[in-house]
């Protein structure tokens, strides 16, 4: 059973209360009360926290406005750096900061709210984010506030450990080769053929069947999970093609049963295509659409090309049945985009309220790694250094791979060593 901490604040508000469970229950591991009689908190004895400016026992943090309103504004973040890490909201308190304020604009993605710029796919862009900008996008900042809450409220210190280590496998294309629909199949021959006569011949021995398609390498995967311990989800993509999604038509029977295959020996979840952040009936079919497939009901999702509407997808997806989120990453930056290493609760500052879903903090991609680092032994140094911190606030180090990067497929390198060695296969 946790430990009661208890909290003093002039006002209770949906913010507050969903901050206080987020920093001391889910990650100090104490169960907060909170108080508005001053008289009722001065007299109770235990740990304290006294979250107002009035003269009261107790660690005191002198609150920002942002946990007692409802409106989105732009608010001065008043951020300094102390010893590499970014501080928002600084006041005159014992921390010098306002740590609850600071960790509820993270988690709840309250700058994504925010008038911004996005990309050419309409996303948030990484550099409009003031963690980013400050370079402090490799830091679990909310947890490190957390410690040092811990610190201040004289708690000792659990020693760390990863909580969970996952690989999570992107399949935006069951196959390179086999299964596109005649059309596809056509134009793909024809284009390999022109390419060069190299390129044609692997094609035309696969689609003879001579030879394996190249992204077939999920039994490999599985086995190798399996032999290191390792927990995986494969997340797979069910909807129509576009030019963003080139997945295979999900009606074909040798798409449908490869994709059962894998479910029969691993995790499975769902990769929702590039227009579903525009459509709430496209994603729901496609939630229908793996589930039939499989038989399985669909709990876990990636928005394909990290692409979505907040709150607008969340709260789609949550309707549609899943329970565990893992969009919550850049495309152009590792690291973590809510400041966290640990799962959290989404919060929808629209409607005021969390949405019982968990967001799962993916912090490292393949396709990214790849992109700024042209050594893979850079990108290894990134994966592992990510890894170490993950470890070091006892987090969930969380990593996504693609089928055509871990064979080299129209990147600079192939990633599978990257993959064997953090899973304890091989060596670099």
């Amino acid at each position: 059973m946790n430990s009661q901490i208890h909290i003093f604040s002039e006002k209770k508000s949906n913010r507050l209360v969903y901050i206080l469970s987020e920093v001391f229950e889910r990650r100090l591991q104490l169960t907060p009360v909170l108080y508005r009689d001053a008289n009722e908190y001065s007299e109770v004895a235990g740990l304290k926290i006294n979250y107002s400016n009035l003269d009261l026992p107790g660690l005191q943090i002198k609150p920002a406005v942002l946990l007692f309103e409802r409106r989105i504004d732009d608010h001065d973040l008043s951020t300094f750096m102390e010893r590499g890490i970014l501080k928002l909201f600084k006041s005159s308190s014992v921390l010098g900061y306002d740590p609850l304020a600071a960790a509820f604009y993270f988690l709840s993605r309250y700058e994504e709210y925010l008038p911004h710029r996005e990309d050419e796919h309409g996303r948030y862009k990484a550099e409009e984010s003031v963690v980013v900008q400050n370079q402090c996008h490799q830091l679990p900042l909310v947890e490190i506030y957390c410690e040092e809450l811990r610190h201040e409220l004289g708690l000792e210190k659990s020693l760390p450990s990863i909580e969970t280590e996952l690989i999570t496998v992107d399949v935006d294309q069951v196959f390179a080769f086999k299964a596109k629909g005649l059309a596809r199949t056509i134009a793909g021959t024809l284009k390999s053929l022109l390419k060069s006569t190299n390129s044609f011949s692997k094609r035309l021995s696969v689609l003879i069947g001579q030879d394996s398609d190249p992204l077939d390498i999920y039994d490999d995967l599985i086995e190798d999970f399996q032999n290191t311990g390792t927990s995986s989800i494969f997340f797979f993509q069910v909807g129509e093609a576009s030019s963003h999604d080139i997945n295979n038509p999900p009606h074909l029977s040798l798409v449908k049963q490869r994709i059962n295959d894998v479910a029969m020996k691993a995790r499975i979840g769902l990769h929702p295509s590039y227009h579903t952040p525009q459509s709430h009936e496209m994603l729901q079919l496609e939630v229908e659409r793996l589930k039939a497939i499989t038989s399985i009901p669909v709990t876990q999702s990636r928005q394909h090309y990290l692409k979505f509407k907040i709150p607008e997808t969340f709260k789609w997806l949550k309707e549609a049945g899943v329970e565990k989120e893992y969009s919550m990453a850049y495309s152009t930056i590792n690291g973590f985009r809510a400041s966290t290493c640990k799962p959290f609760e989404f919060f929808d500052l629209r409607a005021d309220d969390r949405i019982e879903m968990e967001m799962m903090p993916t912090c490292w991609m393949d396709m990214t790694a790849v992109r700024n680092h042209i050594r893979v032994e850079d990108a290894m140094a990134e994966l592992l250094e990510l890894r170490k911190t993950v470890h070091t606030y006892g987090g969930h180090f969380i990593t996504t791979w693609h089928p055509d990067s871990l064979i080299g497929m129209n990147v600079e390198y192939s990633t599978l060593p990257l993959l064997h060695q953090l899973i304890g296969k091989d060596e670099i």
